[in-house]
Order: C-alpha cells, then sequence, then structure tokens
C-alpha cells in the first residue's frame, strides 16, 4: 500500500498503482483456481517423471533456508 497512487519502479511512466474493486474482484475470483491447477500440474509432472525433484516454498524464511541449504 505505499506505492498506493504513485508509479512503482517497476511499473510503465505513469501507470499508477490502484486499489479498486475490479482489481479485489480478480484477486478474489482467480487465486484458488490458479492455485489449485498449479498444484495439478505440479502432481502432473511428478508423475509424468518421477526422477523431477519439485520443491514448494511457502515463504521468505522457506526460500531463504532452501538457498542456504544449497550453497550449503
Amino acid at each position: 500500500m505505499s506505492n498506493l497512487g504513485k508509479t512503482r519502479t517497476d511499473m510503465a511512466k505513469g501507470c499508477n498503482e490502484k486499489l479498486d474493486w475490479e482489481f479485489i474482484k480478480f484477486i478474489i475470483s482467480t487465486y484458488f483456481p490458479r492455485k489449485k491447477e498449479m498444484k495439478i500440474k505440479l502432481a502432473d509432472l511428478q508423475k509424468s517423471d518421477p526422477e523431477k525433484v519439485i520443491v514448494m516454498l511457502k515463504s521468505k524464511p522457506d526460500i531463504e533456508g532452501y538457498l542456504l541449504n544449497m550453497k550449503g
């Protein structure tokens, strides 16, 4: 919310950050279906090639811990 009404550095000039009903509706209506679809795709990938390693990282601490262990 710190960029509300401003242009973020990763956005095109003049494209201000906004939070409106259309955006909230989009997030609510697409988040869970996309999450479910991704789980199915990952499960299918694992079945098609059991040698593949799929790692699910759900938080910044998970990511940091995984990267630290990879360097190990």
